[in-house]
């Protein structure tokens, strides 16, 4: 919440960018985790729309306003949220954490500087949100980032699997889609457990009989 009012404190205007004075129109999805419910200010974003009575939504700065009107919202392939609340000229698109969870039965993973969105049952990535002045941006996985990370979570998934083995067994294995690790790809478990011996540190004395050490 507080990195919200820090990114609103910082647009044009500052607070009356909440309500649409200073900000235009946007298609910019925020992730935020303080967000009792989804909400936008553009109808445009509504597959399916119906009223609902004037409920009072608080607004970061401590304000408050009323939300009209309720839907759903297409944001992504696999992405629907419901009950997205509409807020006469709010200019800011708010995805809630704890609503988006239910919606789309997926975990949402936070570090800091990126949010991924996972799906509970295949583990796979449905989308993001990049760190931009102090908020999270919501962003769609393209088909190429999709399979770029899905290859790189497989080869060392299944190389765990496998117990650890070399990239050649698991690359002809024929039921597992991997792809051969690039030269950056080093497991750190392989690299300690299979040392068979440390090096023999370097000796200042030298035996001049046998046995004699």
């Amino acid at each position: 919440m507080q990195r919200l009012i820090t990114f609103l404190e910082s647009s044009p205007s500052g607070t009356d960018s909440l309500i649409g004075k200073s900000l235009p129109p946007t298609h910019t999805w925020l992730i935020d985790s303080g967000a009792s419910h989804h909400m936008t200010g553009n109808l445009n974003f509504f597959s399916s729309i119906w009223d609902i009575p004037p409920s009072p939504v608080g607004l970061p700065d401590g304000l408050q306003t009323n939300a009209i009107k309720a839907g759903s919202v297409s944001l992504a392939d696999g992405i629907i949220l419901r009950h997205v609340l509409y807020v006469p000229n709010l200019a800011v698109n708010l995805i809630s954490v704890s609503c988006l969870a239910t919606d789309v039965n997926c975990f949402v993973t936070f570090s800091n500087d990126i949010c991924v969105l996972q799906d509970r049952t295949s583990k796979s990535p449905i989308g993001l949100g990049k760190m931009h002045r102090g908020v999270f941006v919501f962003q769609p996985l393209s088909t190429t980032t999709v399979a770029s990370v899905s290859e790189s979570e497989s080869y060392e998934l299944w190389h765990r699997r496998m117990g650890h083995p070399s990239s050649q067994p698991l690359i002809h294995l024929p039921t597992v889609s991997v792809v051969s690790p690039s030269l950056k790809t080093i497991c750190d478990v392989c690299c300690r457990a299979k040392h068979s011996r440390t090096v023999f540190p370097d000796s200042t004395s030298r035996a001049m009989d046998i046995f004699g050490l």
